[in-house]
């Protein structure tokens, strides 16, 4: 493959070199554009021209972010060159195993996959009585098996006092939206009742609080990043333990009381902090005890 048609003209070139002697497997990388008002992604295309046989060269997907950098996917070897080019006149090609982002019928989540694994995020409103997480399930490496979702958010530090009083707005914000990196922020606006440490008032009754998530799910990667913002505590959870049926747990802690709750490798009791070195406590699933 060398240009992709007599009509595409070349809009910029990008070299790497590897430098340190490391091999990057595969990972998106954010290149800067000199001129990002020339790139039309319906009528652009992006080939990588690494191999010195031009018959060798092929399309590769790219993507246009909000900071207006160009997102790829790549290898490169310690010690490699590569080189891309963008080029105009040419609208991209069809690709498997990017990032897909669909909002299934009857369902109030948005779905990201990327082929490895998934994430479902909250995206409807939730009322002011029963507030759901903004996380509705993980997609497990088997590509079928999806955790439940979980319980509900809780905001507030417990109690009476300084507890969530109502859920006053919801919104999800697509940042991202393919096909090297989705990018979704789901965001809390919410109203909390006074919050006290004894008589001494740690914030009052107000609505100024606010929780953000920003989930983000990038091509060729098998985990999900999330990102919290927040200035009030919160709480959620789900279970993974159906899909992934743990036969050990690792923690890293103060102490353990019984060696079934915590243990070293020698099966002694996880000591005290102060008389061990930095290493984690090993147990076991608590079906497997309880």
């Amino acid at each position: 493959m060398k240009n992709p048609n007599t009509n595409s003209s070349l809009i910029q070139s990008f070299i790497l070199n590897e430098l340190f002697g490391v091999d990057f497997t595969g990972q998106v990388l954010t290149l800067p554009l000199e001129n990002p008002c020339a790139v039309d992604p319906d009528n652009c295309c992006l080939i990588d021209e690494s191999d010195k046989d031009s018959d060798k060269w092929e399309e590769i997907p790219y993507q246009i972010l909000s900071d207006k950098k160009l997102a790829i996917f790549t290898k490169l070897p310690a010690g490699g060159t590569k080189i891309f080019r963008l080029y105009s006149g040419k609208s991209p090609g069809k690709f498997a195993g990017t990032v897909q982002m669909s909002k299934p019928d009857g369902k109030d989540y948005i779905e990201l996959t990327n082929g490895l694994t998934g994430v479902r995020v909250l995206a409807d409103a939730p009322c002011k009585s029963r507030t759901k997480a903004p996380v509705c399930g993980i997609l497990l490496a088997d590509g079928v098996t999806w955790t439940p979702p979980g319980t509900d958010i809780t905001f507030g530090d417990g109690g009476s006092q300084g507890t969530l009083k109502s859920a006053d707005d919801f919104k999800v914000t697509i940042k991202e939206n393919g096909p090297i990196r989705v990018q979704i922020e789901a965001s809390y606006v919410l109203s909390a009742n006074a919050c006290y440490n004894g008589e001494y008032l740690i914030y009052p009754e107000c609505s100024d609080f606010y929780y953000k998530t920003t989930v983000t799910l990038d091509k060729g990667q098998p985990s999900v990043m999330f990102e919290t913002e927040t200035n009030i505590s919160s709480e959620f959870s789900m279970s993974l333990y159906d899909g992934i049926a743990p036969n050990q747990l690792r923690f890293h802690g103060h102490h353990a009381t019984e060696p079934k709750y915590g243990h070293r490798a020698d099966g002694s009791c996880y000591p005290i902090v102060n008389n061990r070195g930095n290493e984690d406590a090993l147990t076991v699933p608590p079906s497997a005890y309880e």
